[in-house]
């Protein structure tokens, strides 16, 4: 959903906006965007409430997503991203939001959105709600062996991806191999890996809804950010 001072006709274009830029752009690539009807710095505010893998949705009898997956995802809301920055104004807001609890499509792109995008800034989302997101992994070590387990099965399974691919260090591992990860489709995971996604007062900003809390609510993430000048 994108909002700016267009009329009612305009608004309700708008809505198609963010997957026309993306399909725009090369597979994850984040080309250049090209969003007809819409220049760049047209909108007011937006709300991204991105394609996600809904692990918060309740009930839930069975979940079969695999770890790939998950990065997946996280590579493809990475793609709305980039094309809402290009359509929010300076002092515009953009509101982000998943049903999931997966980290990977929650903490670590809302860190990929303020290290890609010195533009934005991450602000309060009110009113709360919620309780503060993850600042990091509890294991690096184990993850970084997820990941490297999961990379594996993804060249076993489709040996073409490792063209175009990024070399992450499995840590931890006995022999110090090297994993190769499918950039096309999972992007770059040194954040997903990496001891720190938020600081203290970043996690605060944010909201997270966890099934397990008190307030018994299916698993949400909101962010929102305001870009302070263009970028």
């Amino acid at each position: 959903m994108l909002v700016s001072s267009f009329s009612n006709r305009h608004m309700q274009s708008a809505f198609l906006a963010v997957p026309v830029c993306v399909t725009s752009a090369r597979y994850y690539g984040f080309g250049p965007a090209k969003c007809p009807g819409f220049p760049p710095e047209s909108f007011d505010y937006i709300l991204l409430d991105a394609p996600c893998s809904a692990l918060g949705l309740r009930p839930r009898l069975l979940q079969q997503h695999k770890l790939g997956e998950l990065l997946e995802t996280a590579a493809y809301q990475r793609a709305l991203m980039y094309a809402a920055v290009q359509l929010l104004k300076p002092g515009g807001y953009l509101v982000f939001s998943t049903c999931t609890i997966s980290p990977a499509e929650n903490e670590v792109n809302v860190r990929h959105l303020l290290d890609t995008y010195p533009c934005l800034k991450l602000v309060p989302a009110e009113p709360r709600v919620g309780g503060p997101g993850l600042m990091g992994p509890a294991d690096v070590k184990a993850l970084r062996q997820a990941v490297a387990a999961a990379a594996s099965r993804h060249k076993t399974a489709d040996a073409a991806v490792t063209a175009d691919a990024a070399v992450v260090s499995a840590s931890g591992e006995a022999d110090g191999a090297e994993v190769v990860l499918p950039n096309s489709k999972w992007g770059s995971v040194d954040t997903w890996c990496s001891e720190r996604w938020l600081s203290s007062e970043e996690a605060a900003l944010v909201q997270r809804f966890d099934p397990c809390d008190p307030a018994d609510t299916i698993g949400f993430f909101i962010a929102k950010f305001q870009k302070v000048c263009g970028c």
